[in-house]
């Protein structure tokens, strides 16, 4: 048992039994099979729409799957010796049982589908205490055949305006199966990690570049023609759930890698990839993560960050855990009345005080130097940061807004969105957000454009004064 809250334990367990005596999900339309026929009848036909508009039942039935087998997973690691005499389990696992039928034996390796449906069989096998060797050395023997020497993925880099995102489920899939491999002692070919390698690097420079990934994008298999953009999903790292747990895997297995580098600069300790993990239920993200986190090695190394950090950023000052932004104070002067910004399309639970803001930016060394200051703001939430968020896309904005392709390709995507969003941190406890705000204070000030130096600095100087406003006057 993992959890020492016995309360939510025993939440958690009921709620399992209680779907489970429901027999939920057991109505959804059965797709696949172990038999002969591995996909009915019925639900063939995927993707005859070129465009991939066509009803297919088939999706349903796999992420019913999905649902049923991540619980799967999640019980019988979190839940399996809790109460092991409670009448409940026999319920829980006849539920669970009663979905195997519904899965493919694993037969050819393909992406997709919880990698050709090795992963569930391999987990059957294992809990029924059957030998899964030959099964893992199959897959690791068809990710091999399925990823290339330059770097691409089988029908998953080639997938269009969807490219991207296949490639990233794909290398997702694959360092799953390289630590179940490990796990089960099963030899992994050289080649196989050198050419994974060059599949991580290729999403690194295609998602900072869409046009690094086109000679392969343009083929638009099962997907519309990308014409040079990839449709993600996530501008930031943090935002992606499905298969991201290797971005976590890949720091702890290369450090050093430059990937590896980027991924710990973009990443946060919110990345949905320590907290969702739809294929496997467990977070095997967030496991990792603490790995490196725990060992002596890594509390070393992030202890020097925080002294290196301390010591290279000239516009914070370290204060015990916190960094805390000494630039000259800017008072933020209301001119025009605030309009509140509540569209549920567009409003978002970390957004607070979100609205619309009129005044002006007044720096305390010089009452004559004044910003007009008319834009959408709001308070980021859920943290301890003082994080005062932005939109650059309208007039008043123009000088920061111009800069926003140099700003990201410099500093990442931590603090600036490919929806306008600009974020500005006063104060933080995490030396990433503040090396992230060091990084475009020096761009804006290398920038050679002062027009749009000067408004950066006084927006920054200013966010403690916005911050204060719009909890005083703004609703959250």
């Amino acid at each position: 048992m993992v959890s020492e809250d016995l309360e939510l334990k025993e939440e958690l367990f009921d709620k399992l039994y209680d779907w489970a005596s429901k027999d939920a999900l057991s109505e959804t339309m059965q797709c696949y099979s172990n038999g002969p026929d591995t996909i009915l009848p019925a639900c063939e036909g995927e993707w005859s729409d070129p465009d991939g508009q066509d009803l297919a039942p088939i999706k349903d039935a796999t992420h019913m799957l999905e649902i049923v087998l991540s619980l799967n997973y999640v019980y019988k690691l979190y839940f399996a010796d809790y109460q092991p005499e409670d009448e409940r389990h026999k319920v829980i696992k006849g539920w669970f049982e009663s979905f195997y039928h519904r899965i493919k034996p694993a037969e050819d390796f393909f992406f997709g589908n919880f990698a050709g449906f090795y992963f569930p069989n391999i987990a059957i096998q294992h809990s029924q205490n059957k030998n899964y060797i030959s099964m893992v050395k199959n897959m690791v023997k068809g990710l091999d055949e399925w990823t290339f020497a330059d770097g691409s993925m089988k029908n998953r880099t080639t997938r269009g305006n969807r490219a991207l995102w296949y490639h990233h489920s794909a290398i997702g899939e694959a360092f799953i199966i390289m630590e179940i491999a490990r796990t089960a002692n099963v030899e992994i070919p050289t080649n196989l990690e050198k050419k994974l390698l060059k599949a991580v690097e290729l999403f690194h420079d295609a998602y900072l570049d869409h046009s690094v990934i086109e000679p392969w994008a343009k083929e638009a298999h099962n997907s519309q023609a990308s014409n040079g953009h990839q449709e993600f999903g996530n501008s930031l790292l943090d935002g992606v759930s499905t298969l991201s747990a290797w971005f976590n895997i890949f720091q702890m297995r290369y450090p050093e890698h430059r990937t590896a580098k980027w991924l710990n600069q973009e990443l946060t300790s919110k990345s949905e990839s320590l907290k969702i993990a739809g294929t496997t239920g467990v977070t095997l993200g967030c496991i990792h993560q603490a790995l490196v986190d725990s060992s002596p090695e890594g509390l070393a190394k992030k202890e020097a960050e925080r002294i290196k950090a301390a010591s290279e950023l000239s516009i914070f000052k370290l204060d015990g855990e916190t960094f805390n932004l000494t630039l000259d104070k800017v008072d933020f002067i209301e001119t025009g009345s605030f309009k509140l910004e509540r569209s549920e399309k567009y409003l978002q639970p970390y957004q607070l005080h979100k609205g619309f803001i009129n005044g002006n930016l007044k720096t305390r060394g010089d009452s004559n130097k004044k910003f007009d200051f008319r834009t959408l703001v709001y308070k980021y939430a859920y943290t301890e940061e003082q994080k005062l968020v932005i939109n650059v896309d309208n007039r008043q904005m123009n000088h920061l807004r111009m800069h926003r392709k140099p700003l990201r390709k410099k500093c990442g995507f931590g603090l600036m969105d490919e929806w306008g969003w600009l974020s500005f941190i006063s104060k933080t406890n995490d030396v990433k957000n503040a090396m992230n705000q060091q990084c475009h204070y020096d761009y804006f000030k290398q920038a050679n454009d002062k027009q749009a130096w000067e408004l950066f600095q006084a927006v920054l100087g200013s966010t403690d004064s916005i911050l204060d406003y719009l909890e005083t006057n703004v609703e959250p």
